[in-house]
């Protein structure tokens, strides 16, 4: 995504991308924040700056900027998008998947109320068994 810079090619690579997230978009998401982004900043801090990288750092392949800028607009408001999309989807599902299952436990409950419900009317119904009409 990073390679292009016309901002019309890296914003339908956002969509691209952020299409793909939805397939495991708790652990891409998390990718994302956890190892690409930091990797991302650290590389463009070396490219400034190589002395103040921690060790192991800033191995990562990034598109080359004689300048070390790769991350300035519109790079990095396509991946300032990207990122944001992506949280904004990961808490979206997350808030659904939880009153998803506060709805299933209240249809278990109303499913052990029907059934409790069911038996007691065959209860009654069964002491009239013996009448005739």
């Amino acid at each position: 995504m990073l390679s292009y810079d016309r901002p019309e090619d890296l914003y339908q690579a956002v969509g691209v991308l952020y299409s793909i997230f939805h397939l495991d978009i708790d652990n891409l998401t998390l990718s994302l924040l956890n190892i690409t982004l930091p990797s991302l900043l650290l590389q463009s801090l070396s490219a400034s700056n190589p002395a103040s990288l921690p060790l192991g750092f800033g191995s990562g392949q990034v598109p080359s900027s004689s300048s070390g800028k790769f991350l300035s607009d519109p790079r990095g408001g396509a991946l300032a998008k990207l990122c944001v999309l992506c949280v904004n989807l990961m808490c979206t599902v997350r808030q659904f998947a939880a009153s998803a299952g506060q709805f299933t436990a209240e249809l278990g409950q109303f499913k052990l109320q029907v059934g409790q419900f069911a038996r007691e009317l065959g209860q009654f119904v069964s002491k009239f068994d013996h009448l005739t009409f």
